[in-house]
């Protein structure tokens, strides 16, 4: 897709923050929850976007799942899709890679596979594509048995028009049983307390999984990612401001006691607390994905992420496998 009345270097420049954007789920949302165990991998969607400077201008994207140990530097793919130019495609182009969940007994990855959800081991092998609930399902979760998912129900956006409402659902394993919770809800986090946290243009929210208890906890604007502690009884989360980007809080799971978690240089986007419980696992704006103590002192591990006239690379969004 071409621009009219721009130069060529122009079109190159806007055609890599196309792919940025898509590659690294801007504007999406999710969501996690942690349960108790010892930390295992971090699991995470990964893109990345590159162009030579020199004419025919050929490119390259992937788009991945990834996991990595929290202290490793070499990251596993576990599924991908890579485009270069000119060439056939290589792994699996067919669906996409975002937003992934870990079940509770670390073994399965649930994650957006474009317009409905996907399951897979955790080594990458048996995915099984779900049925689709609404226009656009994602989001998954777990719920804290392991058995059920909750995710988000949407509608296709049409250009030009106010983006129509998404709702939070549940099913099972197999997509059957499907129920709807709440609507007009994104990033749904089902909680070891059997709650489930989600966000609205106006805060934090919770509700039971039968839509019961549906409490507003938190009011902020631009919130764009929630996770539960490994016990429930704490949410982590990041919202936006009006000029200093994205910023990483903790609150006590009904909402109160809200303080910031101060990480120096980062615009938090994405947010997964690990199964200990002491730390937690944050994606920034550029698509680093960093490890972080509560007190918002980082720790090594991670994978970075950046941005250029001609490329991109970074995580998107992530989430932290248990250990029994």
């Amino acid at each position: 897709m071409y621009v009219t009345g721009l130069s060529a270097a122009a079109q190159r420049l806007a055609l890599a923050a196309l792919a940025a954007a898509a590659l690294l789920g801007s504007g999406a949302t999710t969501a996690s929850a942690a349960f108790p165990g010892r930390d295992g991998k971090l699991v995470y969607n990964w893109g990345s976007f590159s162009e030579s400077e020199n004419p025919p201008y050929p490119s390259r994207t992937e788009s991945a799942l990834q996991t990595i140990p929290p202290g490793g530097r070499t990251p596993t793919t576990l599924r991908n899709c890579v485009k270069e130019t000119g060439k056939p495609d290589v792994g699996d182009c067919s669906i996409a890679y975002g937003s992934p969940a870990v079940s509770p007994n670390g073994r399965q990855i649930a994650f957006d596979a474009g317009n409905r959800l996907a399951l897979m081991r955790f080594d990458g092998s048996g995915l099984v594509l779900l049925p689709q609930h609404g226009a656009d399902d994602g989001s998954p979760a777990f719920s804290p048995t392991g058995r059920r998912l909750a995710f988000v129900a949407g509608a296709i956006a049409v250009s030009g028009q106010p983006a129509p409402p998404s709702e939070i659902w549940t099913s099972d394993l197999a997509g059957a049983n499907a129920r709807r919770v709440t609507a007009r809800g994104t990033a749904p986090a089902w909680s070891t307390r059997n709650w489930i946290a989600f966000l609205r243009k106006d805060g934090v929210y919770r509700v039971r999984p039968d839509g019961r208890g549906l409490r507003r906890l938190v009011h902020r604007a631009r919130c764009s990612d929630v996770a539960w502690s490994p016990h429930g009884t704490q949410l982590a989360f990041a919202c936006g401001t009006a000029h200093l980007g994205g910023r990483l809080y903790v609150a006590n799971g009904d909402g109160s006691h809200v303080r910031r978690v101060p990480i120096r240089y980062v615009s938090a986007q994405s947010v997964a607390w690990s199964p200990n419980g002491r730390r937690l696992a944050v994606i920034s704006a550029d698509g680093t994905l960093l490890i972080a103590r509560l007190d918002g002192t980082q720790v090594p591990g991670g994978v970075g992420g950046g941005s250029g006239a001609t490329y991109t690379f970074g995580a998107g969004s992530v989430d932290w496998q248990r250990l029994p």
